[in-house]
């Protein structure tokens, strides 16, 4: 998952072991940085309101200073590239105050850093999105000009003018105010939407007895209250209760917490914000939302989409009732059907871990234990470094927003290409998910001759550690990792002109393509062989073992499918034509569509804590979309050498990831697999 900060036209910024096999990775031992950001953040009420206002009033002198130039002096360096800059120099700030309000543990810092997010997108807004002045003035330079531009320039001037106006910046007076004012609100109840999530303090307080079947370790780190042990609402809880917990009443009343977030609250913003996004899309001239929203993408229309979405159901439903048909074959004690034979939903990841287990032979718990997160972490870095000519190197002595977030040097061949910043482990208030966040681009100085280092951060809430157990990886954390790893050098590999196509800002249907690709390493044997070492002997992962864990991907593919074709629908259908849909039965719909196995539960209310409605709108398709693009590239690059080849990765960085947005997927795409001819 990545993050936008600023809507931009609407279109979407310690000594490590290391076993046998391993190439190491380096680790600097004197503290040093070359990133000013890194050193500098706005870690105080204060800092923060400076931050912004210096951001303000630099980008309204830079965005006066470019309209006062003269006609016949305009040319796309004092014009349009000064323009694009005077929005990067914006956005990094706003993205950095972004990521703090997602990880600081001081509320009041995080309340300082919503508002200033808001009074950012506000400004934004204003000077950069709806600025008709600007955007005027960049019009008549490009149908006046007789300049001769390269390729990327002119995709640009292309996309910005085209985008401009389909952002409304064509509009008459009244029905512009009105645009500026819709766009404003959507904004605020984006933010507040978000907001809600991560404020939720849910958890469900439960005896010792009804933890039967939860690692004893796991156990011991919980915080109590009496007798009660604590069940928080992050990812490595819902993983141990869900999967392993055999007290079903723990398994339903736990899912009831955590599925119930936000709610009610969330479900009233969501219903403000489709009605909102709608009523823009209407003044906008669009039949909906959803159109609006996937106009700029691959996909291009929201038809399309819906036939991508059915065309692939079908197989993935067909897939799915062979897994259920082995499931049901033997229930666990403590599962049981419904009246009507169906599975009920708090039992459904207990029954699939329980098949894997007795099926299978693979329990995810003891895989874990072959993937300690440091080791893992040395491991990922050497495939990475492997793959794409990199040099990663630890940067110890820094001080952040907690003791846990390291910081890693980036280079290419001796070369500073930026840094990447790791929070990984849950706690209070943080941001839930797992995503990764380009604070600042890797842009071209001096037309290609020099870049700015880049800077880039991933969050997660990976399984901590326990009195006796380092933080060990599941499988599935390990998949997140790969995952948000591959965004994060899209983030700092992607070059380009001009900043807003650097980093991963390409389309949404295709910015999940390389982050996918990485994390279907975490099947091949040879990557397990590499980043495993059990963390009390050091052995890498049995060959038995990984035959098995291979064998569960299969086996999960059909209902995994399924889940996404159900998510993505609920996505695009919130942003079809309508105002103030019920949004309980349009979910229940899609529900009962894609879980024909599993019974509805009318007390769950997921859609107010589904943050990727306000993040990826109508486009939560992409995760889809970009894996079968993603399915593409992994075949022709497991044929050319595999994922450490050195020579397939110079192709891909260079003809892919080291291209940013610069270029039209389609032709990034042609381009990568289509063989070159033999000399």
């Amino acid at each position: 998952m990545i993050k936008n900060f600023i809507s931009y036209f609407l279109l979407g910024t310690l000594t490590y072991c290391y076993g046998e096999g391993q190439m190491p990775v380096q680790v600097e031992q004197k503290p040093r940085i070359q990133n000013e950001v890194v050193s500098s953040f706005p870690l105080t009420v204060e800092a923060m309101e400076k931050t912004f206002q210096q951001a303000k009033s630099e980008a309204i002198a830079k965005i006066q200073q470019i309209i006062s130039i003269a006609p016949e002096k305009r040319n796309f360096e004092n014009t349009v590239r000064e323009y694009d800059r005077a929005f990067a120099n914006f956005n990094i700030p706003c993205a950095v105050i972004s990521t703090l309000q997602m990880v600081l543990p001081d509320e009041a810092l995080r309340n300082k850093a919503e508002e200033t997010i808001k009074a950012f997108n506000a400004a934004a807004i204003d000077l950069f999105e709806s600025n008709k002045d600007i955007y005027q003035v960049i019009k008549h330079y490009h149908n006046t000009s007789k300049e001769k531009l390269n390729g990327e320039r002119t995709e640009y001037l292309t996309n910005y003018l085209s985008a401009g106006h389909r952002a409304g910046l064509d509009l008459e007076e009244q029905a512009f105010k009105q645009m500026i004012e819709f766009k404003k609100k959507i904004d605020l109840l984006s933010i507040e939407f978000s907001t809600n999530i991560a404020n939720d303090k849910s958890a469900l307080p439960v005896t010792r007895e009804g933890l039967s079947g939860i690692d004893e370790d796991f156990i011991q780190s919980l915080k109590q209250e009496g007798d009660r042990y604590i069940l928080l609402c992050d990812y490595p809880t819902r993983a141990q209760v869900m999967e392993n917990c055999s007290v079903e009443s723990t398994r339903r009343d736990y899912r009831q917490v955590s599925n119930n977030r936000a709610f009610p609250q969330n479900l009233t913003l969501l219903m403000e914000l489709i009605n909102c996004r709608d009523e823009l899309a209407h003044l906008l001239g669009n039949n909906s939302f959803a159109d609006l929203d996937i106009a700029p993408e691959m996909a291009k229309t929201s038809g399309r989409v819906e036939k991508f979405l059915d065309e692939l159901f079908p197989k993935a439903a067909a897939k799915a009732k062979n897994e259920w048909a082995l499931l049901l074959q033997n229930l666990p004690e403590s599962v049981t059907l419904t009246s009507d034979g169906k599975v009920k939903p708090w039992d459904e990841a207990y029954l699939s871990n329980q098949y894997v287990k007795k099926h299978l032979n693979v329990d995810h718990e003891k895989i874990a234990e072959y993937f300690p997160f440091e080791t893992a972490v040395q491991g990922l870095l050497s495939v990475f470094g492997k793959f794409l000519n990199l040099e990663f190197q630890f940067i110890p002595g820094q001080t952040f927003w907690d003791p846990s977030v390291q910081l890693i040097e980036v280079r290419q061949k001796g070369t500073l290409i930026g840094h990447l910043l790791l929070d990984l482990f849950p706690r209070e208030s943080k941001f839930s998910h797992a995503c990764c966040n380009s604070l600042v681009p890797r842009m071209s100085l001096d037309e290609g001759k020099s870049y700015q280092p880049a800077l880039a951060i991933i969050i997660a809430n990976f399984s901590k550690s326990t009195a006796t157990k380092p933080s060990l990886l599941k499988h599935s954390e390990l998949e997140t990792l790969f995952h948000e790893f591959g965004h994060a050098m899209h983030a700092l590999l992607g070059i380009a002109e001009m900043p807003k196509k650097a980093a991963y800002h390409t389309t949404m249907d295709f910015v999940e393509m390389p982050s996918q690709l990485f994390e279907e390493w975490i099947w091949d044997s040879k990557i397990l062989k590499l980043i495993s070492r059990h963390y009390q002997t050091g052995k890498p992962l049995p060959d038995d073992l990984i035959e098995s864990l291979v064998k569960t991907k299969d086996f999960d593919e059909g209902r995994f499918l399924t889940r996404q074709v159900s998510l993505a629908r609920t996505s695009l259908n919130c942003f079809k034509p309508g105002k103030n849909k019920d949004l309980v039965q349009l979910q229940k719909e899609i529900y009962d569509t894609g879980f024909k196995m599993v019974s509805y539960d009318p007390e769950n209310h997921f859609l107010c804590s589904f943050g990727h409605l306000t993040d990826y709108g109508a486009k939560y398709y992409s995760y889809l979309w970009s894996k079968e693009l993603a399915k593409k590239f992994i075949a022709y690059i497991n044929t050319h050498g595999g994922p450490l080849d050195a020579a397939v990765g110079q192709r891909y960085t260079s003809k892919v990831i080291g291209k940013g947005g610069s270029c039209d997927p389609n032709i990034l795409i042609t381009d990568f697999l289509t063989e070159e001819p033999k000399k």
